[in-house]
Parts: C-alpha cells; structure tokens; sequence
C-alpha cells in the first residue's frame, strides 16, 4: 500500500476539519476502498441528496458496493485521492437509485434527450421535478463490461455501427435502469444522427414524447430567425411541462433555474482551468464532471455542493503546487471513445495529460487540435488520435521540423493535407528586420535604435531563413548595447557579429545526414580531397 497516496501530509490545510486529504494522487481501486475506510461515520451521515436527512438520501458508499452491484469496471480505473473525488462518484454512481426514490416520493421524472443542457433547465425550474438524461447510459456498458445494453439495442433495430449512445435505446426496452418517464422531451434536428434514430425508436417505449426541434448553433446578437426559432421551441417545452404538472411556472422560477446552471458552468469552468492548466485533477474525474454540465445529474443543488467541494479541493493543490500528473506530461485534447473510463485511465498512465475530456459534449462544434512538434508522440500515442481526425471530431494541425514521412504515422500523414513552409530569403529577413525596428508594439520601436544595412544583412544570412533566430539576434544586440550620449543605441556589423557569432550547422538523424553522407562520398569518388574532408568534419 503506498503511504503517500493514503496518509495525510503534515502541514496539510484540512476543507474538512475532521478529515485531511493526502498527498494528491491516482490511485487504484483497492487503496480507493482503504481511503474510504478512513472516512469517518458522522462525515459519511452529511452527505444526502434532495436536501433530505433521510438515511435512504445517503449517497457516499465505499466503492464495493458498487462494483458488487455490477459495476466491474471500476476495480480496473485509477481514481483521484481526494474525499472530494470520493464524494464526487458516489453521488454520480447513485443516480439510478436516486431517479427511482425521486419517483417513490412523488417526484415527476422526465427523460430530456439529445439536449445539450438547455432542456434540463426548464424541467429543474418546476417544484417537485427530475431531469435526468437517457444519453449518459452509454457509460454502463463500459462500467459494467457487459453488452446486454447493446444486444437489447441490436434487437430493435440499432447495430453496432451505430455511436455507443445506443445504450440508451437498450435500456428504454428493459425498464430497469431508471424508471419510465413521465415525460420524454427528445431534441432533434442539428444534433447526432444516430441518436436520432435511437430516439424515434425509444418512443415506443415511452408514456408521452415532446419532439423540440434544436436549430444551429448561434452567436449570442440580435434575435435572428434560429434564435426565434429556438426560443419558441423552448415554450413549447415550457407549456408541456405546465400540463404536465398543473403549475404555471413563472418567469422568475425560470431565471432561478438559469441562475442555478450558470453557478454550475462557472464551476465546471474554473475546475477545468485548473485541471488542464495545472494538472490538479485527472481526466477521468473531468470527464464526469464536464457531464454534469448536460442535466447536472439530476439534482442540481447537491450537484453544485460537490463542484464547490471539488473546486476547493483543486485550488487548495493549486496553491501548494501540487499535481496529480507531472508537469512535462503530453497534453491531448480528445480522447475516445468518450464513454469508456479505461481509456482515460491508460491514456494517463502512459504520461499523457488529457486536455479537455470530453469538452465537445459543451462545445457542440469541431474542436482545432494544434499539436507543435508533433514527432514527439510516439506510435501509441498517435494512434490516439486517428479516430477522431478520420471522424472529423477534431481538425488537427501538426507542426514539426523533422521529416514527417519518417516520425508520424502513416495513416495521419494520408489523411491530411502537407504544407511545406520554406525557409525565408535574406532579403524577406531583412525587411523582417527592418520591420521589427520601427513597431512599437510587437517590436523594437519603443526604443531608439538606429541599426547599419550591413549589420541588418549580416543577422539575416546568418538566420537560416529562420526569422525567430533573427528577432532573437536582433533583440540581443539592442538590449546588449549602451546607449550613445544621445540616447541612441547604434548597431553596426561589429555589434550584429557578436549578436549571432556563428552559422549553425543543419545535422540531423534524418535527410541532413543522409544528404551529408552522399556529398561525402561523391566528394571521395572525385578525389576532392579538400570537399571530403568539410563533409566528415561536419558528420
């Protein structure tokens, strides 16, 4: 058992006064289950759902009595430390049993489908109602390696070409992973085809379906023609829910219960600045997190108390500069499929931190990849990426220096379109240069330089083509120099000579040794002595 994933540190601040979190880490399912153990029995009696104190409203469980329930998978993750974790994925694994107790209690359950988090609002505004969200089966599969989701889904017509969301359709027809709503409101329109037809097929399954019809994705402006057209969508969803219910929800229950998301979002926000950008949480709670912005797991104001406990948890690390991944790890924006656990998991564990999980699920849009020296990644790790540039959920742009027929995989290199960038001419770097001197907001231009035609020349041949190289040398020579007695700093060849000193010699594993090599060995078959011995000086 490691002692630093699951002692506390001394000097640690507690958020929990009779419970210090250890030293951040990932840990695995067994040291998971001894953490839980530390938990004292009055800290696991605070935590209820739907406001109640009732012990049947509990919800932070060990995590066997999960996997006891079916949930193999989780003895295979790795899972942050933190009780704020722990609290986190008891809540959420609670959710079917929370969405049955909401119907025993005389709550109103409604089904809100392909929505991206706008329906579930409307439904929390009305007392005494549960959004919940079918898409988000997709997860239970994976979590309960089984396929009997998928076959049930096979059966109705929906087969395995089909997105791993027609898990949902599988559990419609079996009636037991939540109860039947009392309400189906199902988007379609721009949204997932496939789960389009999961959800025409799921209303055989249902009491009553509302159809809303979800436009393009606009910007925030003036009321166009797809703003009006939602907007009235929107009321349609509004008045079905009011006879649904018998209660006329008033504008200001709506405005609580857009308050209520925004409180959501803006957590989920700031944790995702500082997971991706400090590395304080890892991607699998991330990815759980990041779904919680669709239907909040259906109890909004409990959900918002175990963001709050995770934000804290992270900016309390934050300060102590501490990370879960280390601080070199790769950083990738995607990984899929989105609904498996595991791969998080393996991703990590290969040193890889995933940049925005399952951040399209928010986004609705193409995600730009920009990966810089993408040779870095290794075969595995390109692999990763494939899926998702041949689905178009990313466009991706790499940029490398190295010969990319040599260091990334085939099938990327097929699949995208190849921009050579040349080397710059002397006479563009000494415009460049030149440029450079008289900008005043991303150049030198604040200061009083005066530099010689053949100082700027000299930096330029020297440069390569490389126009960073240049900047560079041109930035040393002004910051290096003093100023003359009036106030100008005067760069001659001289100063230019010490600013860049030498040409660098282009050699590498790849085209430049192989084209060394060749000028060496024709330079011996004509007997240039002198031509041979430059190429096996510079090899």
């Amino acid at each position: 058992m490691s002692e630093r994933s699951l002692t506390g540190q001394p000097g640690r601040t507690s958020l929990t006064p009779d419970f210090a979190d250890p030293k951040p880490a990932r840990v695995s399912f067994e040291e998971w289950l001894e953490l839980f153990e530390r938990v004292p029995d009055d800290l696991i009696e605070r935590y209820h759902y739907f406001g109640s104190s009732e012990a049947w409203a509990k919800y932070l469980y060990p995590p066997q009595t999960f996997a006891i329930y079916g949930m193999r998978h989780l003895r295979r993750l790795k899972y942050d430390n933190s009780l704020a974790a722990l609290r986190m994925w008891g809540f959420v694994q609670n959710e079917t049993e929370r969405l049955f107790r909401a119907r025993q209690i005389g709550r109103r359950v409604i089904a809100t489908m392909g929505d991206l988090g706008a329906v579930p609002v409307i439904v929390d505004s009305f007392p005494d109602c549960v959004a919940f969200y079918p898409d988000c089966i997709w997860w239970t599969p994976f979590v309960m390696e089984s396929r009997v989701l998928f076959d049930a889904a096979a059966e109705l017509g929906i087969g395995d070409a089909t997105c791993f969301s027609k898990a949902a359709l599988g559990a419609f027809a079996k009636h037991s992973y939540f109860p039947d709503p009392d309400l189906v409101i199902a988007s379609t329109g721009a949204s997932c085809d496939d789960y389009s037809g999961v959800e025409q097929l799921a209303e055989q399954f249902a009491r009553e379906m509302l159809w809303v019809e979800m436009p393009v994705r606009c910007r925030v402006g003036p009321m166009g023609p797809m703003r009006l057209m939602l907007v009235k969508e929107y009321e349609r969803a509004v008045e079905r829910m009011e006879k649904l219910t018998g209660h006329h929800v008033t504008d200001d229950e709506l405005r609580q219960g857009v308050r209520a998301a925004n409180r959501v979002r803006k957590l989920v926000k700031r944790l995702r600045e500082l997971a991706y950008g400090s590395g304080v949480l890892p991607a699998l709670e991330m990815m759980v997190i990041e779904f919680g912005n669709l239907h909040y797991y259906s109890d909004i104001t409990e959900w918002t108390a175990v963001l709050a406990h995770l934000l804290a948890t992270a900016e309390e690390r934050a300060a102590n500069g501490e990370r879960v991944l280390s601080e070199d790890a790769l950083r990738v924006v995607w990984v899929t499929p989105p609904a498996d656990p595991l791969l998080l998991t393996y991703v990590e564990d290969a040193g890889v931190l995933s940049a925005a999980a399952n951040r399209l699920a928010n986004r609705a849009q193409s995600t730009i990849l920009f990966i810089d020296e993408i040779h870095r990644f290794n075969k595995a790790q390109q692999d990763v990426l494939l899926p998702d540039v041949e689905g178009g959920v990313v466009r991706l742009i790499g940029a490398t220096t190295h010969n990319l027929f040599f260091f990334v995989n085939s099938p990327l290199v097929s699949r995208s379109q190849i921009f050579e960038l040349r080397p710059l001419t002397g006479e563009e770097l000494y415009l460049l240069l030149e440029r450079a001197l008289i900008d005043g907001e991303r150049g030198l231009g604040h200061m009083r330089i005066k530099a010689d035609e053949p100082a700027l020349r000299h930096l330029a041949k020297l440069s390569d083509g490389d126009a960073r190289k240049a900047l560079n040398a041109l930035e040393i020579a002004a910051l290096t120099t003093a100023p003359e007695p009036d106030g100008i700093i005067r760069i001659g060849l001289t100063v230019a000579e010490q600013s860049i000193q030498k040409k660098a010699v282009v050699y590498d594993d790849e085209d430049a040794h192989y084209d060394t090599i060749s000028a060496f060995i024709k330079s011996m078959r004509g007997s240039d002595a002198d031509a041979a011995l430059y190429w096996l000086a510079k090899m």
